[in-house]
């Protein structure tokens, strides 16, 4: 009988046995590097939350001491502290418009009432006036003296929903005399915090201090749909969960818990220190932890997969068994050591074979997950050299500011930005860093004293006071000299004191001051050769200065009355009541006006328009003023003839109705004499308009057009210029010839009144008095009212200000309005007002109210519309005349070509726009006749 060998004792039940043993050991490495690779892939998770924490937690930190930085920056500008609210006002405006990241900044008084904010006009502000006094971030800075960030409000301004204050208050005398307030939106740390996001369950937020919501949560549909929430996350729901208690404490960490929707979820949290808040990141568990779970299941299935090949080793023979086993352990050792590129690499079509390949399929694709492993490490280090670039945006901040700033110590300067390198002409740091001040100076001040000791001297007062500001010069390597204003600030940085000097270069500002004297010498030679009578005169009264015409119109010599004639001593002038007139005009208040006559040595006598305008330096003090004076004697004689003209014609041209059966000589006699008569209404017309001379005084960029299709026409433009402005208005009465004519003279007659005798400059006020005046004149506004003629009118105020925000006077200088900073305020009755700037045209439309008629409101308020004007603009007023000609087809001429023609000749010189104008017009009109009176006025800076 042949001996029967047990499973066991035969060779392929050794295998088993051994395989069993193989699988085990391999096994068993493979459990120990999942428990390595799983500890420490949660690890990594947990450790990149916490790290995003903290990163978001910095990058909000370091937001809010910027802001925080800036509003004290802002705090601490004279415009700040000025009392002129427009200058404040203007202030604020550039402020906001250079920080992109505001809603709004404001200014308060100690009280809690507002100077000037920028997002309303200054009128707005003072008539709105609304209390600060009672919120909390203006109690903090009244009480402790020092900048605050507020708690996250809900904003009832605007569309912003939710906002920080950053407030800090004015010192003057060491005393808080106003605080300045930025608000910020809470949307930019919403979108930053969003930004970090992982996956789907992943959510970043930030809590205050009582842990509500400050920012909003990823899930805010799901909580409305649960009525967790009304609205928002923001101020409305607050959580208590392990995270948020951390953060009360004050501890940044990282754990698993449960979050405020009731998930299982891995949680990091870092205070935000400036405020007390913090930031959480959360992640549902299985969600964060799929990575473990894929090397998990794969590991699980390559077990199962090595459990059923290693029976099949039972059937291979001992030595092929023996040598090919030992390369899979051996392979699987070098996996179990992490050289991940071992592979089996057996040849054959047995189970050894098949093995071999399918171990090597499962290295690869732990090579795989590994490789996935490392791209995710290769992520996270984006998010770290995206913190460092973060870091680095203050030190862009630095170097890109357009001020040079360097950093002092003891030893010297340490750092410096590029623009101190352009400053004083240096090729790199090396050539700044290490030096001491008083080398980049030359060896004496203009003061005459050495700038090694007078820099010592001024470093000592920052260090002692804080802040230094005062003027240098200052020497670039080249050896040349530039004077400066230099800002030093004492600040600590590491236990050490150190200074940031900002310097920056006031050479243009000298040069403006050189130019500013020049303009006094052309002002000089301006009223020489003036046309114009004028007589320069003291703050006591004494003139010291007169021109050749007012030699000529009184007859009298300058060495007669400079330094002689007292204009507050003349009894003429006392017994008129103008000294009082005179006095405001000292103060800087008004601007008077008045009409006088000249009796000369012969007997003659001579009307005189005479007007006052005060003349201030640059610190806007009256020092003196000028009289011009205008001789208006024919003007006069033409409305006193006018009056006289008008009855005896109306006389005539009656008797001539009456009396039908006249030859027609005779109705050619009067019909001649009617004519007469209209072409010297004409010339009396043409008087009302503005004089040319004077309106290019004041606005020299300028021309009319004035074309009547009668004789006489019921259009007219007019033109005045005052201490704080200049008006241009266009009139349409209705009608043309005579009756329009009547019209025209009872409409100069009341802009007259209104403007110059009442002294309204506003636009908007102007028409709605001219509505009154018209229509009650022709008593339009009763029931037996036998007319219902009125008016469509264009008025446009121009108000000139320096770069300082305080008002200049046109006429005394004009060149300077081409370089100072201008609105226009412009309001219209069924007349709009057309513009032109880079090549494009706006229009602003007049409301659709005329004045005068019977059906005018009386109590119609019309709107005012003001516009910053901007250097090369150019701006038109037309009436109808031009836009409705007809032409040979019966085509109008259109406000569509209208707007065309003026977008291409804006550019050209003002002259050359008014033939073009004229030119088109006749073109289109061709041979037909002319449908209405023609005005068209023009004025650009």
């Amino acid at each position: 009988m042949k001996n029967q060998v047990s499973f066991f004792s035969s060779m392929r039940g050794k295998m088993l046995v051994m395989c069993l043993i193989l699988l085990f050991i391999l096994m068993s490495g493979i459990g120990f590097s999942y428990r390595q690779a799983r500890r420490s892939l949660e690890e990594r998770i947990m450790n990149e939350l916490k790290r995003i924490a903290q990163i978001q937690a910095k990058r909000i930190d370091l937001m809010l001491e910027s802001y925080i930085r800036d509003i004290q920056l802002i705090a601490e500008m004279d415009d700040v502290r000025s009392t002129d609210r427009d200058r404040v006002y203007t202030y604020l405006r550039r402020v906001i418009r250079q920080r992109p990241n505001y809603i709004s900044i404001k200014v308060f008084k100690a009280d809690g009432s507002v100077v000037a904010e920028d997002i309303r006009p200054v009128e707005y502000t003072i008539k709105n006036s609304v209390s600060f006094s009672d919120r909390d971030y203006f109690r903090q800075v009244m009480i402790c003296h020092c900048p605050v960030i507020s708690d996250v409000i809900f904003s009832k301004e605007g569309t912003e929903g939710f906002i920080i204050v950053m407030a800090a208050p004015v010192f003057e005398n060491g005393e808080v005399v106003r605080i300045t307030g930025t608000a910020v939106t809470t949307k930019i740390m919403g979108a930053w915090l969003a930004e970090s996001q992982i996956g789907n369950t992943g959510d970043v937020y930030m809590v205050d201090r009582r842990s509500y919501f400050i920012t909003p949560s990823r899930f805010t549909p799901e909580l409305k749909a649960e009525n967790v929430i009304r609205k928002q996350t923001e101020l409305e729901l607050r959580i208590d969960t392990f995270g948020s208690r951390e953060l009360q404490a004050g501890r940044t960490g990282v754990s698993i818990y449960y979050d405020y929707r009731g998930r299982k979820v891995v949680g990091a949290y870092a205070p935000v220190t400036a405020k007390g808040w913090g930031i959480l990141v959360e992640q549902e568990t299985d969600e964060a932890f799929v990575p473990v779970i894929r090397l998990r299941n794969m590991l699980v299935v390559m077990g199962i997969i090595l459990t059923g090949l290693s029976a099949v080793f039972v059937f291979m023979t001992a030595r092929s068994v023996t040598v090919r086993v030992d390369r899979l352990t051996e392979t699987a050792l070098e996996l179990h050591k992490g050289n991940l590129s071992a592979r089996v690499n057996i040849i054959g079509r047995d189970e050894l074979g098949q093995l071999g390949k399918t171990f090597d399929v499962m290295a690869e694709k732990i090579s795989i997950l590994v490789r996935d492993l490392d791209m995710e490490i290769a992520y996270n280090a984006v998010i770290n050299q995206q913190l460092k670039e973060s870091e680095m945006v203050f030190r862009t901040l630095f170097e890109a500011t357009r001020d040079a700033v360097m950093l002092l110590d003891d030893e010297g300067f340490f750092d410096c930005n590029y623009e101190v390198l352009k400053i004083f002409g240096c090729q790199n740091k090396e050539d700044i860093v290490g030096k001491h001040p008083d080398e980049f100076s030359p060896k004496y001040q203009p003061s005459g004293e050495l700038s090694s000791e007078l820099s010592i001297l001024r470093i000592e007062t920052a260090l002692r006071d804080g802040i230094c500001f005062f003027e240098w010069q200052h020497r670039r390597m080249s050896g040349t000299e530039f004077p400066a204003e230099v800002l030093l600030s004492a600040m600590e940085v590491q236990g050490r004191k150190i200074l940031q000097a900002v310097v920056r270069d006031i050479t243009d500002r000298r040069k403006a001051e050189d130019t500013l004297r020049e303009s006094e010498e052309r002002f000089r030679t301006m009223i020489e050769q003036s046309p114009i009578a004028m007589h320069v005169f003291s703050s006591d009264g004494i003139i010291c200065d007169t021109n050749q015409a007012a030699v000529e119109l009184f007859g009298i010599s300058a060495d007669v009355l400079i330094g002689k004639y007292n204009i507050f001593k003349d009894r003429r002038m006392i017994q008129a009541g103008v000294i009082p007139h005179i006095e405001k005009t000292l103060a800087g208040r008004t601007l008077y006006n008045f009409e006088n006559i000249l009796e000369t040595e012969t007997g003659g006598k001579h009307w005189l328009k005479t007007s006052f305008y005060p003349l201030k330096d640059k610190n806007g003090c009256v020092r003196n003023f000028v009289t011009m004076h205008e001789d208006i004697t024919e003007l006069k004689l033409y409305h006193e003839h006018l009056e006289d003209l008008v009855k005896e014609r109306t006389a005539e041209l009656t008797a001539a109705l009456t009396e039908t059966h006249v030859a027609r000589e005779a109705a050619e006699a009067v019909n001649k004499k009617i004519t007469d008569s209209l072409n010297y209404a004409k010339l009396i017309q043409s008087s009302l308009l503005a004089n040319m001379d004077v309106v290019k005084t004041y606005m020299p960029n300028s021309f009319f057009i004035w074309e009547p299709r009668d004789i006489v026409g019921g259009d007219i433009f007019f033109s005045d210029c005052f201490e704080d402005g200049f008006i241009v208005a266009v009139i349409d009465c209705t009608g043309h010839g005579v009756p329009g004519a009547f019209m025209t003279m009872i409409a100069i007659s009341a802009l007259r009144r209104i403007i110059r005798d009442d002294g309204c400059h506003d636009p908007a006020e102007i028409l709605k008095r001219l509505n009154f005046i018209v229509k009650t004149t022709l008593h339009q506004d009763k029931a037996y009212a036998l007319s219902d003629d009125g008016l469509d009118a264009g008025i446009c105020f121009v108000r000139e200000q320096t770069a300082d925000g305080r008002s200049q006077k046109i006429p005394v200088e004009a060149c300077a309005f081409q370089t100072a900073t201008c609105s226009l305020t412009f309001a219209g009755a069924k007349l709009s007002l057309f513009y032109v700037h880079n090549h494009e045209v706006n229009v602003i439309a007049g409301d659709k109210q005329s004045i005068g008629y019977r059906r005018s409101d009386l109590n119609f308020n019309f709107s005012d519309r003001t516009i910053c004007i901007e250097k090369g603009t150019v701006f038109y007023m037309a009436s109808d005349g031009f836009t409705d000609q007809l032409d040979g087809r019966d085509r109008r001429f259109g406000s569509r070509r209208f707007r065309e023609l003026l977008k291409k000749i804006a550019h050209l010189p003002f002259k050359k726009q008014r033939e073009i104008l004229l030119a088109a017009f006749e073109v289109h009109k061709g041979n037909n006749q002319r449908q209405d009176d023609v005005t068209v006025a023009c004025f650009g800076f």
